[in-house]
């Protein structure tokens, strides 16, 4: 099965292309802003908390709960990025590309020129995928002990990385000694 889904997605799915770095300046530029100004401070925080044995990543317990002390507030984080990337302007270049801010693009393309981008995928690829391919249903019974702890110990979603480590720390606590 593993086989036919290689191979349904290489006939199927050419949608990369490399190309040289010249046309990769700007996103790599900006990529290298978003790593050096937000996930780099996220990535060494995680660390300390990790050599300080605050987090065992090896276990699931703690990895579910970092995920839901910490998740709404790399979220935000996350939102206000997009928010400011997309008040930028995109201009124009000799590469094929588009100008104008990127929600607009996304949301609104016929405003800016450009064809329906949609690609029509014929019935028979619907049903090969739908047959094929096992989707794993999560389930969320660690997340939803963690938020029946947080209402009935009194503390709020977490909107700050210190009242998420606060959090965090108390429901590990709770979770693992009972306190």
């Amino acid at each position: 099965m593993a086989a036919a889904m290689q191979s349904f997605f290489r006939d199927n799915m050419d949608a990369h292309r490399y190309v040289t770095s010249q046309r990769n300046q700007r996103i790599e530029c900006w990529w290298s802003f978003l790593s050096k100004q937000q996930t780099q401070w996220w990535r060494r925080f995680f660390a300390d908390l990790e050599a300080q044995g605050i987090l065992d990543s090896s276990c699931e317990l703690r990895m579910e709960c970092l995920w839901y002390c910490f998740s709404v507030v790399i979220q935000s984080e996350l939102d206000a990025v997009r928010k400011h990337l997309n008040t930028h302007y995109i201009r124009k270049s000799r590469h094929d590309i588009v100008n104008e801010r990127p929600d607009s693009l996304f949301f609104l393309p016929e405003h800016h020129g450009t064809v329906d981008m949609l690609v029509q995928v014929s019935q028979e690829k619907i049903e090969y995928v739908s047959t094929h391919v096992i989707e794993e249903v999560p389930t969320h019974e660690l997340q939803e002990y963690f938020e029946y702890v947080r209402l009935s110990i009194g503390y709020s979603r977490p909107e700050t990385w210190q009242a998420a480590i606060n959090l965090y720390e108390n429901l590990i606590d709770i979770s693992e000694h009972g306190r």
